[in-house]
């Protein structure tokens, strides 16, 4: 069986106008795959150029190079009740830079008229700014990459103040492309740069917010094999869940020029904040209660304490976000379908830890009622990450409100005795 290429699997070659920093499964699984479907259903004609964020990234480059820019995305789970799988293969990369080896192929990529549209999904050490990273020809950092190559672009074209970007983060969770941009301006100014240049940095690009949940993983030889209508190797392909949240609140305009919502599950909006609280609280709340179970899968974890769940969701997280009921409820009624998704592990990783605050906290602080199964769940993680309540200010707090700490110390002594799915059978 032979790997997949574009002799045996034609693709379009499509002048390229979105450029992607970063190349990982959450890039192939979000603006690859957006880009893929507006392709598809004829709202955008755009080809992807991927820049690699680091040099960890090269052996995802290779496979995809040996595969002619394409892979599989397979999608797995249910889709409104009923069992879902389905798969396609994403053909419009077009090509891919390492900036690592070829710095100058990367900043010829500058003189290019067509690119309107830069995502950026990069490691957080690769984005720390750096005031000693100035020597634009040789930069080290992320942000330092990317200066010099905004000021190559800007040089190019002589300061027209047409041919900025439109800058689109696709990082997991919530990013905002206005940090790059103050940190392009801090060493823009350390560098000792224009200010014509860093006026042009500031108002001929413009700078989206973003909030991006979908669960993608690699896809092993096996995954590839059992797909339907598979008849080829794919080393790069990935698996998701049909699920698929990407708002993004951008520049008056952004939503004409790249019409993502007429193919996509992408919604563009004039404020992101409710759906950010959406997520922490109602997603986020609900993935701690799940890792408190301690199950290897989703599935698992919420058939345990799928009611739990439902009731936190609906009674505590629900009424502190401020959407409108029919919004939150179909939002509630995805994340259960979401959870009963057979295929996908429990994401237990570092990330977590900020949902202990973004979620649980204003959950707390918000309700009318005492939340109870909110504290239930705040008392699994004061004893599985050691947390000392009395010397954090933020958890000093929840003595203020009333019952909460009393209610908090009994659960912690339920939880280390019981287990947390043994204590929420005790409370509920």
């Amino acid at each position: 069986m032979s790997r997949l290429n574009k002799n045996e699997y034609p693709k379009e070659e499509r002048k390229p106008r979105v450029l992607q920093f970063g190349l990982n499964r959450y890039v192939k699984g979000t603006s690859f795959t957006a880009v893929n479907s507006m392709n598809g259903d004829g709202v955008l004609d755009a080809g992807i150029i991927a820049v690699l964020s680091n040099p960890s990234e090269q052996e995802q480059a290779q496979k995809l190079k040996e595969q002619d820019y394409m892979y599989t995305i397979l999608r797995q789970g249910l889709l409104d009740g009923e069992s879902f799988e389905d798969n396609s293969v994403i053909e419009s990369l077009n090509d891919i830079v390492d900036p690592y080896t070829d710095f100058n192929a990367f900043m010829r990529l500058a003189r290019n008229e067509s690119i309107e549209f830069v995502f950026i999904n990069t490691h957080d050490e690769e984005t720390i700014f750096d005031e000693a990273d100035t020597n634009l020809k040789e930069p080290k950092t992320f942000i330092g990459k990317l200066l010099s190559f905004l000021k190559a672009r800007y040089d190019a074209f002589s300061g027209d103040i047409t041919k900025g970007f439109h800058f689109i983060p696709n990082d997991k969770g919530y990013t905002d492309a206005n940090d790059f941009k103050e940190m392009l301006v801090k060493l823009a100014r350390a560098c000792r740069l224009p200010s014509d240049y860093i006026n042009w940095i500031i108002y001929s690009n413009t700078y989206a917010k973003c909030l991006i949940d979908r669960i993608i993983e690699e896809a092993d030889a096996e995954d590839v094999a059992n797909a339907d209508l598979v008849d080829y190797e794919d080393e790069a392909a990935i698996r998701t869940e049909h699920f698929y949240t990407w708002i993004i609140e951008g520049s008056l305009g952004l939503d004409k020029v790249f019409p993502a919502e007429a193919a996509t599950d992408i919604e563009f909006t004039d404020d992101i904040t409710p759906y950010i609280e959406r997520s922490d609280r109602l997603r986020g709340g609900a993935r701690l209660a799940l890792i408190a179970t301690k199950e290897p899968t989703v599935s698992e974890a919420f058939k345990d304490i799928e009611q739990f769940v439902k009731d936190y969701i609906v009674y505590e997280a629900g009424p502190t976000v401020d959407l409108v009921d029919v919004e939150l409820e179909f939002y509630a009624d995805s994340l259960y379908e979401r959870y009963e998704n057979p295929y996908f592990t429990i994401d237990n990783g570092p990330r977590y830890k900020k949902y202990l605050k973004n979620a649980l906290l204003p959950v707390i602080f918000e309700n009318k009622e005492l939340a109870k199964r909110t504290l239930l769940i705040l008392a699994y993680f004061v004893i599985d990450d050691n947390i000392d309540l009395g010397a954090d200010p933020d958890f000093v707090k929840i003595d203020t409100v009333a019952g909460a700490t009393q209610f908090l110390t009994q659960a912690i002594e339920d939880v280390r005795e019981l287990g947390f799915v043994g204590a929420v059978k005790k409370y509920f």
